[in-house]
């Protein structure tokens, strides 16, 4: 049985990846980590005599023994919904208890194959600062970055840099393939901007060099492969008048106009080496090529999106991340 990680308002990607195990006839149960508490209910059980056992229920009656999970595919990780009748003085309680349980969880699977690795993913996730250690240590370009509360640190690096500077959260605020979800876009920081820095002291973010853009890439890697979508920010910002959209193609929500892109081979190798450095067997890259013909690496994201490129350029993302799970429990080497 292969157990996929997302939560509930996630669809299309988590669809195909279930209605091509079903097509292979291997069984799956879905995990929704936001509704881990009102959509299902937990057994754990350890007694003398008899096998350590963890059992989930969901609400509409399917059963999984956890021992029976042979690989699992962590996608997504969403916060716990609250019970609406919950009070209010137990909350902490209830999150730190269910933390418990999720804990619990991750214990008993720990020696089954993953994609990703929990503890390496989240650690990568939470690390922006020190994926671009490790993009510049594998031989990637990568942007001057600041990550600070000094608002003196910010004017300095604003004016090393004439102005061109963009900023943006540490932290994981994203939206979804269909523009849904909470989100703060990497944002130019402009002059006047620089005068009402206070704030920083409650919220530090990351400053980093702007980069011209020839275009951008969005790069799913997967175990040594390669699946590559193109996207010409100035274009879409002029054609729906978007301007946002050419600093950060995340905030445009209508057609992208993706285009099927080919790494060069030296760049994958460098993809390769990065990914490997981070323990990763998925990731979604965000990559800038300049005017020059320059590619500089921005970040990888362990957990995301993807579907638009499935969706346009008929990738099969979805089918190869299934495939690489199977192979994995099965003991065959992957070949990319």
């Amino acid at each position: 049985m292969i157990l996929y990680i997302t939560h509930s308002q996630d669809t299309y990607t988590i669809d195909i990846f279930k209605e091509y195990l079903e097509r292979r006839h291997i069984p799956c149960f879905r995990l929704d980590t936001d509704q881990l508490a009102t959509g299902y209910r937990f057994a754990y059980s350890d007694e003398k005599g008899q096998p350590r056992k963890m059992i989930l229920t969901s609400a509409g009656g399917a059963i999984v023994d956890l021992s029976q999970v042979k690989a699992v595919w962590y996608r997504k990780i969403w916060h716990l919904d609250t019970p609406e009748a919950l009070d209010e003085d137990f909350l902490a309680i209830y999150r730190q208890e269910y933390n418990t349980v999720w804990q619990l969880l991750v214990d008993e699977l720990k020696d089954r194959p993953w994609i990703n690795d929990f503890h390496h993913a989240q650690y990568v996730i939470d690390r922006k600062m020190y994926q671009l250690q490790k993009a510049r240590a594998a031989g990637l370009v990568v942007p001057d970055t600041l990550f600070t509360s000094d608002e003196q640190a910010v004017r300095d690096f604003y004016h090393r840099h004439n102005g061109q500077v963009i900023m943006k959260l540490h932290g994981g605020l994203q939206r979804n393939m269909h523009g849904r979800g909470a989100f703060f876009p990497a944002t130019f920081l402009q002059e006047a901007d620089l005068a009402g820095l206070q704030s920083l002291i409650y919220c530090p973010m990351i400053f980093q060099q702007a980069i011209n853009k020839a275009y951008e890439l969005r790069v799913v890697y997967i175990a040594g492969r390669f699946f590559t979508g193109r996207i010409d920010t100035a274009i879409v910002a002029s054609q729906y008048g978007d301007g946002s959209a050419t600093t950060d193609w995340r905030t445009h929500t209508g057609a992208s106009r993706w285009q099927a892109y080919e790494l060069p081979g030296p760049l994958k190798e460098k993809l390769h080496a990065l990914m490997q450095s981070l323990q990763l067997s998925f990731g979604a890259i965000d990559i800038i090529r300049q005017p020059d013909g320059e590619y500089v690496f921005l970040e990888v994201n362990p957990q995301g999106e993807w579907g638009m490129l499935q969706r346009d350029l008929h990738y099969p993302i979805a089918e190869t991340i299934a495939d690489l799970l199977m192979e994995k429990v099965e003991g065959v080497r992957y070949k990319a």
